[in-house]
């Protein structure tokens, strides 16, 4: 998955990134159960391997932060918009137990850390760009 640069004349504050996928990634479908209990499983076994970054008080945990990112980007992928309606945000982030304050709150805090935040969104671009499991 890739962001496109910027169009131009087009400034930052108007400026909404497109995601291209594969064709490949296009024609997945939805996401069973099964294939987030894997994604998560993935996530939890990558960041009890990954770095040596301290969790910082009041943070919500790495993995959480990676599963929930990814299940919003998937949610948003099966719209015809690409986006996210206020109520279907807030079903996927009370299904992660978490609220969007508290994924802004990760990224300010390990926003400063860009190796950490580079293992964290190569991470989330492999969850995003896996299959779905069989039997789901």
């Amino acid at each position: 998955m890739r962001i496109s640069d910027a169009p131009a004349g087009t400034t930052d504050d108007n400026f909404q990134p497109t995601y291209r996928m594969s064709d490949q990634s296009r024609n997945w479908g939805r996401v069973g159960l099964g294939a987030h209990a894997a994604c998560l499983l993935t996530a939890l076994v990558v960041a009890s391997c990954g770095s040596d970054q301290p969790r910082v008080e009041g943070a919500i945990d790495r993995a959480v932060f990676i599963q929930a990112y990814v299940d919003l980007r998937m949610a948003a992928l099966d719209t015809d918009s690409q986006r996210l309606a206020d109520p279907a945000r807030d079903s996927v982030l009370t299904h992660n137990g978490v609220s969007a304050d508290e994924l802004a709150h990760f990224a300010e805090v390990y926003g400063e850390e860009p190796e950490f935040m580079r293992e964290v969104w190569a991470e989330v671009e492999t969850l995003l760009d896996q299959p779905p499991r069989d039997g789901n």
